[in-house]
């Protein structure tokens, strides 16, 4: 193991040196969802387009959502990516292979509800 000229530096308490660790939520925008209550009919909607996906990829339906997943996404019906990724057990994997058909359900189910 060899020093740079600065760890040398360093070493010899000529220089301090400081680490400084970036910022794991800074370039993070923040994202307020609102807290709609649990919707006994939205999450049965979303359990059932998640057992279809999961019989259509071979899989059990938790690797699609887990149910406290579904709980969360029709507690706070987040209709973008952006807002997908603040929900507990969305991460950026599962929103670009799953999310979006649940998006789409729930700004479906938004659009009714209003009507």
């Amino acid at each position: 193991m060899t020093l740079t000229p600065l760890g040398d530096q360093v070493m010899r308490g000529v220089v301090s040196y400081q680490l400084v660790w970036p910022d794991p939520g800074a370039g993070r925008k923040e994202v307020a969802l609102q807290d709609h209550g649990h919707d006994g009919q939205l999450y049965s909607m979303l359990r059932d387009l998640r057992a279809k996906m999961a019989r259509r990829e071979g899989v059990p339906p938790y690797v699609i959502f887990s149910n406290k997943t579904l709980e969360a996404l029709a507690r706070y019906q987040p209709v973008t990516t952006e807002e997908g990724l603040h929900i507990p057990g969305i991460g950026a994997a599962k929103i670009q292979r799953y999310a979006e058909p649940f998006l789409d359900a729930i700004r479906i189910w938004k659009k009714t509800r209003r009507a």
